[in-house]
């Protein structure tokens, strides 16, 4: 509590943020509490970090991304518990590839059809004349050409404004 204390100081006066990243796991006296529809978990941070943060948020693993037979990643549901900084309860799902990281050219390729930017013929799709291909190669093309992901990205957030 006390470093917490002291460290949540120094914290505001450099104009910063700090990121604890906790293990949940379960009470074992919530079978004897009052209250049944309270949080099953509990940080090991202990109790103070609850009174302590911001914001936290909840991260679970909802579904699995495969290709063929083998995971080679995992979608991941974000829910904020507590929120004093933002926008209350958004909920947010968001791809988890191993290795990479969240995939955020999915998202843009998703927001590029959405808003019209990103046309679909058949099986594949297509944005502007450049052929990207089959849905699931999307991400990597744009990996690979980051002048046409810039120049999507640029689009789509001009269109969200």
């Amino acid at each position: 509590n006390t470093a917490l204390r002291l460290l949540s100081h120094t914290v505001k006066e450099c104009n910063s943020a700090v990121l604890i990243i906790n293990h949940e796991h379960t009470r074992i006296d919530m079978g004897f509490t009052p209250n049944k529809n309270a949080d099953k978990s509990e940080s090991s941070g202990g109790v103070f970090i609850r009174f302590a943060t911001r914001l936290r948020l909840a991260a679970k693993i909802v579904g699995q991304i495969k290709s063929g037979d083998k995971q080679i990643g995992v979608t991941v549901r974000i829910t904020p518990r507590k929120n004093k900084v933002g926008i209350p309860f958004i909920i947010a799902e968001d791809p988890i590839k191993f290795g990479i990281g969240i995939m955020a050219n999915k998202e843009l390729v998703e927001l590029g059809k959405e808003y019209g930017f990103i046309k679909k013929r058949k099986n594949k799709i297509f944005y502007k004349e450049h052929d990207i291909g089959v849905e699931s190669k999307a991400e990597f093309f744009l990996l690979k050409n980051k002048d046409i992901r810039k120049q999507l990205r640029l689009e789509v957030l001009e269109a969200m404004e």
